[in-house]
């Protein structure tokens, strides 16, 4: 097994994503690696963010990336007190494709990225990005999926 220099963690703002974060934390302190969060920004039709129909596109999509990227700079900003080098990019376009490429762009030795838990018609309807990254990356993924009880920091012995 080679040496784990980069971890990729997608994040769609979510506590579930936070939390494989926390886990890809504390991978990367034991390796020394680096850790690189992304972040996919999808098109919407103006009524999905309560505009009405009318409103020009680009409207929509500038307010929409100015309040998905205040987030996204907000909750990487929260992780400097992981004790780990983190980077951080949001791009748009769809969530596979966005981590897919950014993985082999930036040679990521491991993705860390949470399940939602989705199962039955709701799978089958929605799909799962989870899926189809751990089908397509070249490199493993660790899925984490969320318990009630948050990640706790081993105690330092």
């Amino acid at each position: 097994m080679e040496a784990i220099k980069l971890i990729l963690v997608p994040t769609d703002l979510s506590k579930a994503a936070t939390e494989a974060f926390m886990y890809a934390a504390a991978i990367a302190r034991q390796f020394s690696a680096k850790v690189l969060v992304v972040h996919a920004m999808a098109a919407l039709e103006p009524e999905d963010l309560g505009y009405p129909k009318q409103t020009p596109l680009y409207q929509i999509l500038e307010d929409f990336e100015r309040m998905t990227i205040h987030h996204f700079k907000s909750t990487v900003t929260e992780t400097d007190r992981v004790g780990v080098p983190v980077s951080a990019f949001a791009a748009r376009g769809k969530a596979v494709e966005v981590i897919l490429k950014a993985a082999e762009l930036n040679q990521a030795d491991l993705i860390v990225m949470a399940t939602h838990g989705r199962s039955g018609l709701s799978h089958a309807l929605m799909g799962s990005v989870t899926e189809a990254v751990m089908r397509q990356a070249h490199c493993p993924v660790l899925t984490i999926r969320v318990r009630p009880t948050a990640f706790a920091q081993p105690a330092a012995a």
